[in-house]
Formats: C-alpha cells, structure tokens, sequence
C-alpha cells in the first residue's frame, strides 16, 4: 500500500511539473511573439515631413533668438535679474524640446512604439515638468509689478491660457501604446492597429512638442527685440 502511495505522488508530482513546464513554454513563445509584434513601425523621412520639419523650424529659431546676452549692456525696462532669467529659462526650454529621445527619432527613418513610448515620456519628464512648468509658467506667473514689460504685462493672460492648454491636452496613455494586447497572438488587425498608434502617437505627440515650441519661439522672439542692445 505504501509502495503504491509513493508511485502515486511521483505520477501527481511529474504531472505538475509537465503542466508547469508546458505554461511556462507557452507564455514564452507567446512573449517572444508580442515583443515582435510590438515592434511593427511607421517609415517616414523626417528630412521631409512636414511635422517635423516645422518643429525644427521653431528650434532654430529659439537658438537664433538667444545668443550670448551681456545683461550689462541692456538698457531696457526689465531689471538686470529679469534679463538674466529669462535668457536661461528659454535657453532651457530650447534643451528641453530638443532632448534625447527628440534628436533619436531626427535621426530615424523607421519608429517603433518604443520609441513613441520614449518620446511620450520625455514630454512629461522634460517639456511639461522642466521647461512648460518651471521655466515658461515664469512668464505667466510673475506678479505685473515685478515686470517692466510692456508685452509681458499686456500679455500675461494669453499665456497662462496657453500654458494651461497644454498641460490640459489629452495624449496616448503609455500603457496603450506598451499594453496593446494580452497574452495571445495577434490577428493582422490588431498588427494593423499597432503599426496605426505608432503613426498617430508620432503625429500627437510632436503636435504637443510643437505647440511649446511655437511659445517659445514667440517668447525668444520678443526677447531678442528686448534685448537686442545687449547682444
């Protein structure tokens, strides 16, 4: 009775250990399949897409915008304090909007959700956190009577509306763009619907990057009219 009690619990135990081993191969080919299907792309060339080619435009012009200032040799209305912080808040933004996983995607005729993934991230990370809420919210914030500007008073109430367009804008969620299917293998059209929000999260997202680059170009354009004494 014994000897057939001990033959029974080795036939459980071999059955537990086929089943576990049969899941843990299935999941892993499954994996391996999803990470490959992840990695469906979207081909564009970004030498001439014009998204693109219209955020560059505003980059340049920010770096255009802001030389070397000497806050000695401004004879405005703003304080020596103001000139100096200005010129490296919107010097930072022109980092931030120009930041990484930007400069990859440049250099980059095929992305992948990953990248839009990085992209996505950086935007939060860098755009809003560092430049939109740390730098350019300065310009909107700052009390009038600490202003000598005449555009910055003028225009203080567009810009907070501005600002808080973007920080209210609605983006592709990262889980949706990582998480696209379960365990399971996917159709064509879900490949299909994969390769699309890499597509449409390229195009929502450098609309967002766009749409601070515009502010700040605006802002380093009347910076530079500021300033142009000092430059």
């Amino acid at each position: 009775m014994i000897d057939f009690l001990k033959q029974y619990c080795k036939i459980i135990s071999y059955s537990l250990l086929g089943l576990i081993f049969a899941f843990s191969s299935f999941y892993l080919i499954v994996n391996l399949y999803h990470a490959s299907e992840i990695r469906k792309t979207f081909v564009y060339d970004p030498s001439t897409n014009a998204t693109m080619q219209k955020f560059q435009n505003y980059l340049t012009s920010i770096k255009e915008n802001l030389p070397e200032i000497d806050a000695n040799k401004y004879e405005g209305d703003l304080t020596a304090f103001q000139v100096m912080s200005a010129d490296q808040k919107l010097k930072a933004c022109y980092e931030e909007l120009n930041n990484e996983a930007m400069q990859a995607i440049m250099n980059k005729n095929e992305l992948t959700i990953v990248d839009i993934y990085n992209l996505r991230e950086a935007f939060e990370t860098e755009v809003v956190s560092k430049c939109v809420v740390t730098n350019l919210d300065w310009f909107a914030k700052a009390e009038k009577n600490q202003l000598n500007s005449a555009y910055l008073k003028g225009n203080q109430t567009y810009l907070r509306l501005y600002l808080d367009s973007i920080l209210s804008d609605t983006y592709y969620l990262k889980k949706d763009l990582l998480n696209n299917s379960s365990y399971y293998f996917n159709t064509s059209l879900v490949t299909s619907t994969v390769m699309d929000k890499v597509k449409d999260g390229y195009y929502d997202l450098m609309a967002s990057y766009t749409k601070v680059a515009a502010i700040t170009d605006e802002l380093a354009q009347w910076f530079s009219e500021e300033t142009k004494g000092a430059r």
